[in-house]
């Protein structure tokens, strides 16, 4: 076992590394380290949370968005746990340096947790730092790190492991054992959600799997059952606040191709994807067009990778925790191809086992390919097994293959802050707690992001936070600002959206497309230039300003 000082390296090589790789010199609260819109979101939510609770508000309904219907928070992508540790940043800093923050930190969280359990099953503190990377800078990991905070967190399912080895080997008490498990059990749904639960899952599938597998090891797995049971209702109690409020009721489903979209495809087994910083131009358009979809469905691992894990099995593949590991790892590769085979682009009529788990409830909601979070951490373990168990060749391969995986630097962009959004600049124009739908929709405007910095002064009738609530469903602006349609019927349909939700203003932001813009102004509503933004009053909407009004008027 290492010293303090070990940990310390660890932790500062991976914060060095992750802020090389998101960030690269990017300011913290003048720039987003990501793409697309789910950063805004969580900012939102990140803003949310120190907002409701100093205002008295359940912090786990969404009253401010998608009116008049509001929405659920536990269904969606919201973090609590993160909001309530980066609080005193939102507070001081902005959600934006709150969320590039947290995002930092995620594969360090990651990549610390596997270090210790590296650490503990091979005793060497340079084949640990080098497990610790493969698991904390996989290429799912860093894929999630583009924008999915919460989806980054992957800390659990190391620390657990390491809780159930500590345990199976009489190195820790059963209080202790429970306990900590309970709690990180709870942090990790407090986080997300499906990691818990698709955590929890393959936690069973390892335990029965290790009761056929290592014989030699039945009676402590047996007395390990009921100690892992406690565990999990210990987090049951610790996670009830927010589990009541998900079982009172659904307002939001995943869409039922999500599941055989969102697989896993193994051309990154060879190829590269174009995400990886050694990746020839050639190499990465044979892998993404033969078998990947989107940086999250990608399975890298490169060939020294793969060298390293032929090695393993041709030298110790008959001990039974080996053959056990991989048996596991195969597990859980098939399962995240998903219930359909992906090829070349194309989802093929070959059907596989995860199809008998898609119609359940909750389960069938998960994601395949978020699988390879699991597999990452095995395939970290057995590189780490292995370049602890020789000569110093293997730590040069094992080098290698931390080269294989090393990504391209994320992309950064400007924080899109707006003066319009300043705290009550907005209400000095259109009153107090205006209903705002701002245009053009998810993927182009940043409106969560927009709300959070106006410190929630205005009511939004949508609010992109993830997938619509069902309410929402039978409005066709609604589709059609979700998906960036343009169907002649638009602006009527949007006419009646705002009709409907009792909407005062359409907000029209820099960036609309002027199909859209065109669209709108053919309603004659009135309107003005604002900041930038072009607002449109809802005809029965209030004016709340004699220079708005005038304004409008002329």
């Amino acid at each position: 076992m290492a010293d303090w000082r070990w940990h310390f390296v660890a932790v500062v090589l991976y914060a060095a590394l992750s802020y090389s790789i998101l960030a690269h010199g990017a300011g913290v609260a003048s720039s987003v380290w990501g793409i697309g819109s789910d950063p805004y979101s969580f900012m939102w939510c990140l803003a949310w949370w120190p907002y409701a609770i100093a205002h008295h508000i359940n912090p786990l309904f969404g009253d401010l968005v998608w009116q008049p219907w509001g929405i659920h928070l536990g269904w969606t992508t919201c973090v609590p746990l993160l909001s309530l540790v980066m609080a005193p940043v939102t507070l001081t800093m902005g959600p934006g340096a709150s969320y590039n923050l947290a995002m930092l930190a995620a594969p360090v969280a990651s990549g610390f947790a596997a270090w210790l359990l590296c650490l503990r099953l091979t005793g060497r503190p340079v084949a640990a730092l080098i497990g610790g990377f493969l698991y904390g800078f996989s290429a799912y990991e860093l894929a999630e790190c583009l924008e999915e905070l919460n989806l980054a967190y992957n800390f659990a399912p190391p620390l657990l492991a390491l809780l159930a080895v500590e345990r199976l080997t009489n190195r820790i008490s059963l209080a202790r054992t429970v306990a900590g498990a309970s709690v990180t059990l709870a942090a990790e749904f407090y986080i997300s959600a499906e990691t818990f639960a698709t955590t929890v899952v393959f936690a069973a599938v390892a335990w029965s799997l290790a009761f056929i597998q290592l014989t030699e090891w039945r009676s402590r797995l047996v007395r390990f059952l009921p100690e892992a049971l406690a565990a999990l209702a210990g987090a049951a109690v610790l996670v009830m606040p927010q589990l009541t409020q998900m079982l009172a009721g659904r307002d939001v489903d995943v869409p039922r191709t999500w599941p055989a979209l969102f697989s896993a495809h193994f051309g990154g087994l060879i190829t590269p994807s174009p995400e990886i910083a050694l990746s020839s131009q050639g190499l990465a358009s044979l892998g993404r067009g033969f078998f990947g979809l989107l940086p999250e469905n990608d399975v890298v691992t490169g060939l020294p990778l793969i060298v390293m894990l032929i090695l393993l099995v041709k030298t110790r593949g008959q001990q039974s925790v080996v053959r056990y590991a991989f048996y596991l790892l195969l597990i859980i590769l098939v399962c995240s191809l998903g219930p359909r085979l992906w090829w070349n682009w194309n989802i093929t009529s070959i059907y596989l086992p995860w199809r008998l788990f898609v119609n359940l409830p909750f389960l069938g909601s998960a994601l395949p390919v978020r699988f390879l979070a699991y597999s990452s951490l095995l395939i970290a373990l057995l590189s780490s097994v292995w370049i602890a168990g020789g000569r110093r060749w293997r730590l040069v391969l094992g080098v290698l293959a931390c080269l294989a995986i090393m990504p391209q630097p994320h992309p950064v962009k400007p924080l899109p802050l707006a003066k319009l959004f300043m705290p009550g600049r907005l209400q000095a124009f259109l009153g107090p707690n205006p209903r705002l739908l701002i245009l053009p929709g998810r993927d182009q405007d940043p409106s969560p992001l927009w709300q959070a910095e106006n410190n929630f002064g205005f009511v939004h009738t949508r609010g992109f936070l993830g997938i619509p609530p069902h309410k929402s469903g039978r409005f066709p602006a609604i589709v059609d600002l979700s998906f960036g349609l343009q169907p002649p019927s638009f602006a009527s349909d949007l006419s009646d959206l705002c009709r409907a939700t009792g909407t005062n203003y359409v907000v029209a932001s820099p960036n609309v497309g002027e199909t859209m813009l065109r669209s709108v102004e053919a309603l004659g509503w009135p309107e003005r230039k604002l900041d930038g933004f072009t607002v449109f009053l809802v005809p029965g909407g209030v004016l709340h300003t004699t220079e708005l009004s005038l304004s409008l008027a002329g």
